[in-house]
């Protein structure tokens, strides 16, 4: 059984992120990690998420049809809250998940970085959030 006080961190980060993406459903070129069919920009902000340098990080992967499907992370104590959010997706499922993960991983193999989140909980336990070429 959770403790009041990490359930009431964790809620506020879910509630956090959820204002986040739904208040500003504009992408933030600046800020946000955007994966356009590979070319991704602002990387590095997801790499200064997994240091805890910054508390929130929004992700933002085009569809092929060119469609965003968002994907927000926040810190939660020890923790992650990911809200998946699909629901400009015309091809794919309008239903907006949210998660509470043990942690982001970066795998790094000589062709692809990639980045998982891992110990989530629900229906998916690992869930890949991005994948870079190791070129870019």
């Amino acid at each position: 059984m959770m403790n009041r006080s990490l359930c009431f961190t964790l809620i506020n980060a879910l509630l956090l992120a959820v204002f986040l993406t739904s208040c500003s459903p504009k992408i933030n070129k600046a800020e946000d990690v955007i994966d356009t069919h590979g070319k991704v920009s602002n990387l590095e902000k997801l790499d200064q998420f997994m240091e805890q340098s910054i508390a929130i990080v929004r992700i933002v992967r085009y569809t092929v049809e060119g469609d965003p499907i968002f994907y927000a992370l926040s810190h939660a104590d020890d923790r992650i809250a990911l809200r998946y959010d699909p629901s400009q997706d015309k091809y794919g499922s309008s239903e907006i998940v949210n998660y509470v993960c043990d942690r982001l991983e970066k795998k790094d193999d000589k062709a692809m970085v990639e980045y998982v989140l891992t110990g989530c909980d629900g229906r998916n336990h690992e869930f890949q959030v991005l994948q870079v070429d190791e070129k870019q």
